[in-house]
């Protein structure tokens, strides 16, 4: 018998212009990552839900452009959220959007 598939919500969020979501998804990873709440540079986020609770959040940070570069940060309660769907969506943001050559 196969298991249903779970369904996913991907959420972006800003820093300046979703600021509150930025912050909230900052504390959820950054709890994760190092046990207590610290701040990500300015970036832009990217959170992975079920049933309307986050289970994953991710930073891109420090975006070069002329090098075509960025940094990635991810957090997560469960490894059943990297789906090929979130991947597909997670990596579309550095490589189509903004056209890195390496995350």
């Amino acid at each position: 018998m196969k298991a249903a598939a779970l369904s996913f919500e991907v959420i972006w969020a800003h820093w300046k212009d979703d600021a509150p979501i930025y912050r909230a998804l900052e504390v959820f990873a950054s709890e994760r990552i190092w046990g207590k709440p610290k701040e990500f540079d300015i970036g832009q986020a990217m959170a992975v839900s079920h049933g309307g609770n986050v289970i994953a959040a991710l930073f891109y940070t420090n975006f070069d452009p002329d090098c075509g570069t960025i940094e990635m940060s991810c957090a997560a309660d469960s490894p059943r959220w990297l789906t090929r769907n979130v991947l597909r969506e997670m990596f579309e943001f550095p490589f189509t959007k903004l056209e890195c050559q390496a995350v």
